[in-house]
């Protein structure tokens, strides 16, 4: 009956070490998922905060090549009023001029 006994209490001892060594895999294992979730909410974070940013630099370098044409380009149609470049209503310019009209 001793016998018995002392294999019952090997085979619970057996069970709880693995019921043990689960429940440490298991604590790493949610450790480990903790830890992947932090670092994709933080790369998430930033990788928002970096396309707002190339965003408005982006809307920085438009705005400062549209005043750079706009510095360029503006001295030259105020000069030529008469020129391919100006609007329809120059037309009549072209016409009193004895030049070929601009095509519409």
């Amino acid at each position: 009956m001793r016998a018995v006994w002392d294999e019952r209490e090997q085979l619970l001892a057996g069970f709880r070490a693995e019921e043990e060594a689960w429940e440490a895999e298991r604590k790493q294992s949610r450790s480990y998922g903790s830890l992947l979730r932090e670092a994709l909410r933080d790369a998430e974070l930033k990788s928002g905060m970096r396309a707002v940013e190339n965003v408005e630099q982006l809307k920085e370098d438009f705005a400062t090549q549209i005043a750079e044409n706009r510095r360029l380009l503006g001295g030259f149609a105020e000069r030529l009023p008469h020129t391919r470049n100006g609007s329809l209503p120059n037309k009549a310019s072209y016409e009193k001029n004895g030049c070929a009209a601009p095509s519409d």
